[in-house]
């Protein structure tokens, strides 16, 4: 009889070690891993008219170099992403534009597919105006009034954490009436192109 009370009591300890043990690894997997990031390249931001955009003629463009931090918090299948992105520069045309991220941003990181998914929302200031762009940026690609943009994305080597990686996004915005006749709708695509890597 001891033996078996013995046995019946070993097994219960077996038993409760192994969930608490499967509950730890489950914890640890849920952690939140938070990495800073810098993107170091050129940011090109390309304007057209909604229905008759051109790459090879559009309303205005500017293509600078940029740099630009954000902090990434990474659960398992979803990133959330804050950002000190500000793009201040003078179109081909002399308008002061400037870009910069309004809240977090939310996204899918698949690094072993290569592939980054973020909706993000920026703030334009076009002509002395703002608008709130709700922003689709990718590295496998997109399509608008321009025609189809392709991203590119390498995978992280693990020996520097640096990739070559090529962001594409689009939206539209529509400024507001200035008399009678109804205003334009705008396309921008705002593609960023350079090498990304981790800084810790």
């Amino acid at each position: 009889m001891k033996m078996k009370h013995f046995g019946k009591t070993n097994f219960i300890s077996t038993l409760f070690l192994a969930t608490l043990t499967l509950f730890a690894v489950q914890v640890f997997a849920d952690q939140p891993v938070v990495k800073h990031r810098q993107f170091n390249g050129t940011a090109n931001v390309i304007i057209g008219l909604a229905g008759n955009a051109k790459i090879s003629d559009p309303y205005d463009s500017v293509k600078k170099p940029t740099i630009f931090h954000y902090v990434a918090t990474t659960l398992p299948h979803s990133e959330t992403v804050t950002s000190d992105f500000v793009f201040d520069a003078t179109t081909q045309k002399g308008h002061s534009i400037s870009l910069r991220l309004v809240r977090p941003g939310t996204g899918v990181v698949d690094l072993v597919a290569g592939k980054i998914d973020e909706d993000l929302v920026f703030e334009l200031t076009f002509e002395g105006k703002k608008f709130q762009l709700p922003v689709h940026w990718t590295t496998t690609q997109i399509s608008d009034d321009f025609g189809t943009e392709r991203g590119a994305f390498a995978v992280i080597d693990p020996s520097t954490e640096k990739a070559r990686v090529k962001l594409v996004g689009t939206s539209r915005f529509t400024p507001p009436p200035a008399g009678k006749e109804p205003p334009p709708t705008f396309v921008i695509r705002i593609i960023a192109e350079g090498e990304l890597s981790t800084t810790s």
